[in-house]
């Protein structure tokens, strides 16, 4: 039911003109969940990076992932070769975030500004906002224009943390 609803808003969003869907596939948190339901979450993305490519190169559609590398060795594996398949389609870039947070992207940006300044290659006064923001964005994606959460939620749940800060 995920991929079919992902496949419909992929659709309406090439229709449109969107240039940008970023969707949340799974948070850092998620890996606490219970095994059974951690591999179902597995085999859904495997199968939809997998079953997918074709499709997404007739639509024009670009795949990416954002987030910790750090997922099963056949995972990354299918999640490499199906960004590599698509890497040259431009219509739209879908950006899964598989492994994601927004709290621990910052983190993991803050330590390598700090090992910068640690090692001479920036002085403090150049750690900025703007340098923070250009770093994110090279690690991740830029600012969305919209944030639309299904379910009735209306909480952020740890997604885009920095590039939602003026998100609709």
């Amino acid at each position: 039911a995920g991929t079919a609803a992902l496949r419909r808003v992929l659709r309406r969003c090439l229709e449109r003109g969107v240039e940008t869907l970023t969707v949340y596939g799974f948070s850092e948190e998620n890996w606490g969940r219970p095994a059974a339901e951690v591999e179902f979450l597995v085999g859904l993305l495997e199968e939809f990076a997998r079953g997918s490519v074709e499709e997404l190169g007739e639509l024009g559609v670009r795949l990416r992932f954002i987030g910790s590398r750090e997922v099963p060795g056949r995972l990354a594996g299918v999640m490499r070769q199906a960004q590599e398949q698509t890497s040259s389609n431009a219509k739209l870039e879908l950006v899964i975030a598989w492994s994601y947070g927004g709290r621990q992207e910052i983190a993991l940006v803050a330590q390598g500004i700090a090992r910068d300044v640690q090692n001479g290659k920036l002085d403090i006064g150049d750690v900025t906002t703007e340098l923070l923001d250009k770093t994110i964005r090279a690690r991740s994606v830029g600012d969305p224009d919209l944030l639309i959460r299904t379910g009735g939620e209306m909480r952020l749940s740890n997604f885009l943390l920095w590039q939602a800060a003026y998100t609709e």
